[in-house]
């Protein structure tokens, strides 16, 4: 009935691609923390956040924006991708010793 009924009584579709507060899509772990006075005004938790966010598309800044909060709210770090083209000697030269720490970096 609620499916349903969401046009009739003017409720926003899910959007298909929906943003998620955490980049992995899980739950956050601090659901309700307090996030303070947003752009919009209005002082949301975490859970309100996320709960919201089902209704955005995930290429919108508004999601991006949204997810830089993903630490307040206990969401897991994002994935980074390791950089695989990067060369750190320059041609003619090999990397002698690749387990080498350099000092005051």
């Amino acid at each position: 009935l609620r499916a349903s009924s969401a046009e009739v009584c003017g409720c926003a579709p899910l959007q298909e691609d929906a943003c998620s507060l955490c980049f992995d899509g899980s739950t956050p772990k601090r659901p309700n923390e307090n996030l303070g006075l947003l752009n919009s005004g209005q002082n949301l938790t975490c859970q309100q956040l996320a709960g919201g966010l089902k209704f955005v598309n995930s290429s919108s800044p508004y999601c991006t924006e949204s997810q830089n909060l993903w630490l307040l709210c206990g969401c897991p770090p994002p994935q980074v991708t390791p950089i695989v083209d990067c060369q750190l000697c320059e041609d003619r030269f090999s990397l002698v010793d690749s387990t080498r720490l350099l000092g005051g970096v």
